[in-house]
């Protein structure tokens, strides 16, 4: 009797200590701040490889890779490069635009350590854009060779025949001597269209050297039209690759005209006539622009 008493002392112990730690009809109930063990059902996001992890993945080598810029919520990277590879580099970069989410730019010998624009305008990249999105680009043309007819006018010559089409960049070389510099910045900027990039620069504004927007403004003119897309910027020089140039000479005396209007020194200080230029974006690859 006294072992079955002491069984039951225990039994009912037990219940009790059941009771006070939550447990109910033969199941423990759940404590209000517990967490569930149980794997989550629904899918989780999968996190974006980082911009560094893309490059690698691809073959691209990001040893080089830091924070050029920072634009508000965004950064510019970039990379360093020798001169000899950078327009290889340029291209495998442009290739990867859709995953990476950033365009690449050369921006030559070019001190990345100073803020491009910055002193200059201080706007964010999406007020630029956003303030070329309404602008119109033809309009903006006309209205400035009407406001000095002297500038924009120039005599008629004849088609040239030694002005071959332009194929061949100029940023990732020495000017005077042509070769290949030793080091070259190719930026990678946050979008995925080319003609926002002078937008995240902050280029322009200075001289004869239109304004941001502007540049956006015209340069998403020139993509829609003839496939132009940015390859680099530097401090006074944007140079551009073109899938649809010019197939007529009335064709490129048309955009002659556009390209000079928008940046006057190639003509005054380079082909020196409307039909010199034309000739060079006639089937030409390569579109160059320079203010002085």
């Amino acid at each position: 009797m006294v072992k079955n008493s002491g069984t039951l002392v225990g039994l009912l112990l037990w219940i009790l200590a059941g009771c006070n730690s939550g447990w109910s009809g033969g199941v423990a109930s759940r404590p209000a701040n517990a967490q569930d063990s149980t794997p989550a059902t629904t899918p989780t996001t999968v996190p974006r490889p980082s911009l560094s992890e893309t490059l690698a993945t691809h073959g691209v080598d990001p040893s080089s890779l830091r924070v050029l810029y920072r634009r508000g919520e965004k950064d510019v990277y970039g990379l360093r490069v020798h001169g000899s590879k950078a327009l290889d580099l340029w291209r495998a970069l442009r290739a990867l635009v859709a995953e990476s989410g950033h365009w690449p730019v050369l921006l030559g010998a070019g001190d990345p350590d100073g803020e491009v624009g910055d002193d200059i305008d201080p706007r964010t990249p999406e007020e630029i854009i956003r303030l070329g999105s309404k602008l119109n680009p033809t309009a903006w043309l006309e209205k400035r060779a009407a406001a000095d007819p002297n500038i924009y006018r120039v005599k008629q010559s004849t088609w040239p025949r030694k002005f071959a089409p332009n194929k061949t960049f100029t940023l990732p070389f020495n000017l005077a001597t042509r070769e290949p510099l030793p080091g070259v910045i190719v930026a990678l900027i946050p979008t995925l269209v080319s003609w926002e990039a002078p937008a995240y620069l902050r280029f322009g504004g200075w001289n004869e050297c239109p304004a941001p927007e502007v540049h956006v403004a015209i340069l998403k003119r020139w993509t829609r039209l003839f496939g132009a897309e940015v390859v680099g910027i530097s401090d006074d020089t944007i140079e551009m690759q073109v899938s649809s140039p010019p197939v007529s000479p009335a064709q490129a005396l048309v955009l002659a005209r556009e390209h000079f209007i928008y940046a006057s020194d190639i003509v005054r200080q380079g082909t020196r006539t409307l039909e010199n230029l034309a000739a060079r974006l006639l089937a030409g690859r390569v579109w160059y622009f320079w203010w002085d």
